[in-house]
């Protein structure tokens, strides 16, 4: 927003239009402004008359940190690492805007209808055909992808527009005079023609080449840009995975027992194959359930929806993956049963019931042998753990790596000089399993024979201890001779730039034409027609604000710094667009200026209701909830 609105919220009008309305907001994404309240209590979080105990903050981390892992495709981010990434911070922000917006919805009585949930869903573009139309094979896709069901994804919606009533409503509102619509509108489309000569530093040529006495001289004289990095040596034992897999060993009766205690859960329920018919009024429904048969139904859905029969087809489902509405009828019907009118908030549907696949329990051989993966898996990450606390043991007692990797026979691998960033004296960068950076950082910061803690890289654990440091020095003349010559020309065509765009600047100031052939060398030159702010065309970027704070005329040149060099500029003309003669294109800028208005309006309005129902972060029931995963070695 411009910074004429800059300043709107602390005004009479935001809090008037508070009052007024009695509106609230649509989200709540920070905690800048929220109170610490330091006083144990058992809720985290309380707003106005709703609260997050600290049990359900611990269950949304928990959700969160599984779906980190599945957006990692499965890579094991232990909940400490999620919470030094930021997860936890993140849950709180979350269950304090969920609580805002049920507050906020519950004081206003915001709710969206059923069939503005269909709606939306039907007219969205990421469920659309390559015709634009509603492609349910799309939509059930997506619902997969997020492990949701169709009543979870309604509710979502529901919650979600009928917040977006308040935006609506402070956007409705919100007024842009006509008189700064035509300011913004002539601002905007502001056009010009320039003139330029690009003076591209790396283009001077230079006289005489640097002799090696030259070079050595500021070699000496600059040595500071000459320096090798602090490199260090060091051992490291890393535990993984693949590596405690091989130690894992199960039992017979560990086998058996888990067989016994989960083998229902690897029973295939029971699936039914579904087609639907979708209307968005019930009267629709019922008239096109009059002499509905199974054998008619594809026909009937052409006829009343212009579907075919791919369109209408929901394939093989479980009775928990349909809208709980639907689930209880289709699965309570037989086979070839026509049920309806159901209602749920995508619509009224009329199902058909075409197939029914019994419930499938697979061989005990086959359980047991998915039992036996994922005991194996769990035993993995338990001997990883185990193994963490005895090389911590071990290097407690004061012994070094070699020991421990002896003792409990693990291997160690030898890393030869590497910078703090992990790029090695070689040139080579660290291998990514071994380049952590808190690990790296860690090893900076301390002597021969030192150990690091353990540090967690994404994958498993490292722990490294120092061999050797190689301190801070000055490469050998011989092995930077290229790169002295590079800076040393660098610094000289800079020089030489300096003084060819004065003379330049002085020689178009005083009337002569712009050419990219001078007594200096042979430059670019840049010759735009109707250049805009939004469309700079051949002028460098950079340079568009100073351009378009010129005056015109040639005694008006300046010289603008870019990235390469410098840029002679000269407008020639400048034209505005005249706002009598273009009714569409104002009316656009006035409404994107009135969208703007409301968009500052939301934020006076959020920040005044949060503040009116109060809002209570408790740090210390919170950092007590997570008190867990921070001291845990996981």
């Amino acid at each position: 927003m411009m910074i004429f609105f800059n300043n709107l919220g602390n005004s009479w009008v935001a809090k008037g239009i508070f009052t007024a309305l009695a509106l609230s907001m649509v989200a709540f994404w920070g905690l800048g402004g929220l109170s610490n309240n330091n006083q144990y209590t058992e809720d985290a979080i309380v707003v106005g008359k709703r609260a997050v105990s600290a049990n359900e903050l611990l269950n949304a981390f928990n959700r969160e940190h599984r779906n980190l892992t599945q957006m990692l495709g499965g890579q094991y981010i232990s909940p400490r690492k999620a919470m030094q990434m930021g997860l936890g911070n993140q849950v709180v922000q979350q269950q304090v805007a969920l609580l805002l917006n049920d507050q906020v919805k519950e004081d206003l009585g915001l709710t969206a209808s059923n069939a503005a949930v269909q709606k939306y869903v039907e007219h969205h573009p990421a469920f659309a055909d390559a015709l634009g139309q509603f492609d349910k094979n799309l939509f059930y896709a997506y619902l997969q992808q997020q492990k949701m069901t169709e009543k979870q994804m309604a509710d979502k919606l529901q919650d979600e527009l009928s917040m977006q009533h308040l935006g609506y409503a402070l956007k409705g509102i919100a007024y842009a005079p006509q008189s700064l619509t035509n300011i913004v509108y002539r601002y905007q489309n502001e056009a010009r023609d320039v003139a330029a000569i690009a003076v591209d530093t790396s283009k001077i040529k230079l006289d005489a080449q640097p002799t090696d006495s030259e070079l050595k001289e500021y070699y000496e004289a600059y040595a500071d840009q000459f320096m090798a990095p602090e490199y260090r040596a060091f051992s490291v034992i890393r535990l993984t995975p693949d590596l405690m897999a091989s130690r894992v060993v199960l039992s017979d009766e560990e086998i058996e027992e888990a067989f016994a205690a989960q083998k229902e859960q690897y029973v295939v329920p029971e699936k039914r194959a579904v087609s639907q018919m979708r209307f968005e009024t019930e009267e629709a429904a019922k008239e096109a359930m009059v002499g509905l048969t199974a054998e008619n139904f594809n026909a009937r859905a052409e006829e009343k929806l212009n579907q075919t029969p791919d369109q209408t087809d929901f394939g093989f489902v479980a009775q928990n993956e349909l809208l709980e509405e639907m689930a209880g009828p289709v699965f309570g019907a037989k086979k070839g049963a026509i049920v309806g009118p159901i209602n749920s908030p995508v619509g009224y549907h009329v199902m058909l019931v075409r197939d029914i696949q019994a419930s499938q329990t697979p061989s005990d051989d086959v359980i047991r042998g998915k039992i036996k993966e994922q005991l194996a898996l769990n035993k993995t990450y338990d001997t990883m753990y185990e193994t963490v606390k005895e090389v911590e043991d071990i290097l407690g007692t004061g012994a070094t790596l070699e020991t421990a990797a002896e003792q409990l026979k693990l291997p160690i691998l030898s890393i030869e000089k590497t910078d703090i960033a992990g790029q090695l004296a070689t040139g080579d960068t660290l291998d990514d399993s071994l380049n952590n950076h808190e690990m790296l950082q860690n090893i900076f910061t301390l002597q021969k024979g030192d150990t690091t803690p353990m540090f967690e890289n994404g994958t498993g654990y490292l722990v490294a201890q120092v061999n050797e440091i190689t301190p801070v020095h000055q490469k050998d003349f011989a092995d930077v001779r290229d790169e002295v010559v590079r800076i040393w020309t660098a610094e000289r065509q800079k020089e030489k730039a300096e003084t060819v765009t004065e003379a330049l600047l002085a020689d178009v100031q005083a009337g002569h034409a712009i050419t990219g052939k001078t007594a200096f060398g042979d430059f670019d030159v840049i010759r735009a027609t109707g250049i805009m702010r939004n469309n700079p065309q051949d002028l460098p970027v950079e340079a568009v604000e100073a351009v378009f704070a010129q005056k015109a005329g040639i005694e008006n040149a300046t010289v603008i710094p870019t990235r390469n060099g410098h840029l002679i500029a000269v407008t020639e003309r400048i034209s505005y667009p005249d706002e009598t003669k273009n009714d569409e294109a104002v009316a656009a800028a006035r409404a994107e200026l009135q969208g703007q208005v409301g968009d500052d309006l939301m934020a006076d309005v959020i920040a005044a209701y949060a503040e009116q129902i109060g809002v209570q972060v408790n740090q210390k029931v919170i950092d007590k909830a997570f008190a867990v995963y921070l001291q845990s070695a996981e």
